[in-house]
This record gives C-alpha cells, structure tokens and sequence, in this order.
C-alpha cells in the first residue's frame, strides 16, 4: 500500500472518530479533508487553498443546485397556508370509520404532504402538533400515534420534492430527473405497507384505535375540496418532471410559486409568515450547501490519495458475491444511522461506498433509493433518532420513550421496501425508464 494511501485511511479512522466522539458532521469532514488535502498537495497549485477559493463559489453558482431552497421553500409556504391541518382532517373524513382509521389518516396525510415538502423532520413537526392530539382524544394508543407520526415523516425523504434525493444525484453526478422519479413507487410501496400495519394492528387490537363515526359524502366532498392546492403542486413538480415539461429546478419553481398564492389567496400572507418562510429556507439550505463544500473537499482528498480505488478493488476481490458486499454496505448505514441524521450519513458514506457497488454492476439510481431508504431508518433509529425527539418536542402529550417504543412496528415497512426493491429494481428503475 502507498503512503498516500495509508494517508486516506488514517483520515477516513480520524473522521469518524471525531464524528462518534460528538463533532458535528460538517466540521469534521471539512476540517480532515482541509487537512489531508493539504498534507497531500499543500496549499497552493491544486491544494487546499485553491479547492477552498473556488468550490463554495461553484457549488452556490451551479443552475441545478438552486432547486434545493426551492423545494424547501415551497413547503414552508405550504404549511403557512393552514393546508395540513385541512389535509389531515379530509384524510380523516374519507378513513376514520375503518379499523386504525385516524392513524391511517395521519400516513396518508404525511404521504401527500411529502409531495410538497422535502423535509422530513418539518412533516414529523407539523403532524405531531395536528394528528397527536385528535389521535390521544380518540383514544387511540399513544404509542401508536407517536409511532406513525414519525414514521410518516420519513416518507419525505422519498418522494418528490425530496431535497436528499436531489442531494444524492448532485453527489453522484446522476440525472436529478431520474432520482426524483426513482422514489415515487418506492415511496407509495412504504406508505401502503404502513397502512396495512396499522390496519392488522387495529384489526387484531381494536383498543389500539377505537374507529370513529363514518363521515357524511357531504363533509368528504367539502374537506376535499379544501385541499385543492395540493393535487397542482404534485402534477407540477411529479408530472411535469416526468414529461419532461419541467426540469426539476423549473418544476421547485413552480412549486413554490403555486404555493405562494396558495398562502395569498387563504389571507395567511403576512410579513412574519414571509421572513420566517425566507430564513428557515435559508438556514437549511446554508447547512446543506456547507456540507456539499465539506464533503466535496474530503472527496478530492480520498481520490487523490487513491483511497477510493483501494476500497474498490478490495472489495472486487472478496470471495463472496456483490450482493453480500452490498448486504454489508446497507448494514454500515444501519449502525451509521443510530448516530447521525439522514444528510450527514449519506455526506459521509456515499463518496466511499458509492465507487465500490457500481464497480460491481449496480445501477446508480437504484442504489440511491437504498441509501434513501436507510437514511430514512436513521430518522427513526435508536439513540439518535431525530424525528422521534422532534415529535416529543413538538407535544407535551408524548415522550421519547413512547416514540421510540411506537415506531417498532413500523420499522417492518421499510425493511421490506428495502427488499423488495433489492429482489425487484424495476420498482425504483420503471419509472425513470420512460422518461428516455
């Protein structure tokens, strides 16, 4: 082995024990790349000083970065306009009569919302302050109803607008078109497994969700009609990218113009609602693009000391099939997850992991739902399980304890929506294979 070699691993060994010992992500990532670039080339004449002068520059000026604020904007702008409280409550008036009904209407709100939102722990907030309390007052299990909360924040992260996906296809240089349309039916697959958990459950333990009285068609037709809005946005962002009409970055705008006058014409828009739309947009999106800086440095680092083509080619010639290499990857991400949030982990493994599984004939795309699906996991996981602290935070009705017991049983959906899409990839591959 090299010295540069040995000088990549020693920085891969650095950085996640900076990252377990409790240093955040960005900085540890940025402060070992910054170093064993340095170490590598030095300062000046393609080192650190040169990456530094002109990749947060690139990286903020590139057309295809800009539909990150987009999408996030766009759902700051959908939770103004008071469109959740109404999407639950007609999701409600169509389900609250069967077995588990309200906790049914709280994965279909949270799937529906994840097509104007690409933030997870923002839909996990928002439900937990609506559904958890009509859920408690129903007398559904409160283990149950902060379990689906924050499990049904999670499916953002899948279904377009999803600012992760968009991240990954920056990462890997894949199509931002196709990413985004690789999770819709991964994503509907979670959503209908979550309904049938809670569906058997309710089923099987009537006392876990009490049903409530059928809604009149009256009340259905009025609260949908509600709702309005959000059938635009989808077929704009989802059906305009998937004609080709739009390009991702065009169809973000559009978006979250559509739900801008949305906010105008439900009288919400006020000056408070803009400024706080505007800066939540900004904060998140200045978190991202710092790690994209940070995670684009340690990258150069890694390939110029040939540690990526190391890792590669160690792994090419283990006796064992590429589906066990890829077995073992996806379980590094389950234990990675239990410590990190879905972005930091994905920043962190994807430059190393990526190289290696597409060297062993794995289609991009596909791959990119798995690491989706398991940065999913890690919203939910034990300890560090951020949607699970965001929905005790977010009601005084819950605790951790009863979070982390809820989601248990839900964990099951994507286990199996991992599987399945391993066992059959067209369910992530159909859908950007019409686009041509």
């Amino acid at each position: 082995m090299k010295v540069v070699e040995h000088i990549g691993f020693i920085g891969i060994a650095v950085l996640l024990l900076l990252v377990f010992s409790g240093m955040r992500v960005a900085y540890a990532v940025m402060l070992v790349g910054g170093l064993g670039l340095f170490l590598v080339r030095g300062f000046s004449g393609g080192g650190v000083g040169e990456f530094l002068g002109y990749i947060p520059t690139s990286l903020a000026g590139t057309y295809t970065y800009s539909v990150i604020p987009l999408f996030i904007l766009m759902g700051y702008f959908v939770y103004y306009s008071g469109l959740t409280d109404e999407l639950f409550e007609c999701a409600s008036a169509w389900v609250r009569h069967i077995p588990g009904g309200l906790p049914i209407a709280t994965a279909l709100s949270c799937g529906v919302f994840a097509a104007t939102s690409g933030a997870s722990v923002a839909s996990s907030a928002i439900f937990a302050k609506i559904a958890i309390p009509k859920m408690l007052d129903a007398n559904v299990d409160k283990r149950l109803a902060a379990g689906i909360v924050a499990t049904g924040g999670t499916i953002a992260a899948l279904i377009p607008p999803s600012a992760i996906m968009v991240i990954f296809a920056i990462l890997t240089e894949q199509s931002v078109a196709f990413m985004l349309m690789a999770g819709v039916l991964p994503g509907i697959l979670t959503i209908l497994f979550l309904v049938l958990i809670i569906y058997i459950r309710a089923k099987l333990d009537p006392a876990l969700a009490p049903t409530l009285p059928a809604a009149s068609w009256k009340e259905r037709f009025q609260t949908t009609k509600k709702i309005f809005a959000i059938p635009a946005i989808i077929v704009i962002i989802i059906g305009g990218i998937y004609t080709g009409m739009f390009s991702p970055t065009e169809a973000g705008g559009m978006g979250a113009f559509v739900a801008l006058i949305m906010v105008i014409a439900k009288r919400k828009l006020t000056m408070k609602v803009l400024m706080e739309s505007l800066v939540e947009t900004v904060k998140t999106t200045s978190f991202v693009f710092f790690l994209m800086i940070a995670i684009t440095i340690f990258l150069r680092f890694l390939v110029l000391t040939g540690t990526v083509g190391a890792i590669t080619g160690f792994a090419l010639d283990l006796p064992i099939s590429p589906i066990a290499v890829l077995t073992v990857i996806l379980l590094i991400h389950v234990l990675l997850g239990m410590f990190m949030d879905a972005i930091s982990m994905m920043m962190l493994t994807v430059p190393i992991f990526f190289p290696v599984v597409v060297a062993l004939g794995y289609n991009p795309i596909w791959l990119g739902i798995l690491v989706v699906k398991m940065g999913e996991l890690s919203l939910i996981t034990p300890p560090i399980g951020l949607n699970c602290y965001v929905v005790a935070g977010s009601t005084d009705r819950v605790s951790v304890d009863d979070v982390f017991r809820g989601i248990l049983p839900f964990t099951l959906a994507d286990v199996a929506v991992v599987i399945l899409v391993i066992i059959f990839p067209a369910l992530a591959l159909y859908l950007p294979s019409m686009m041509g």
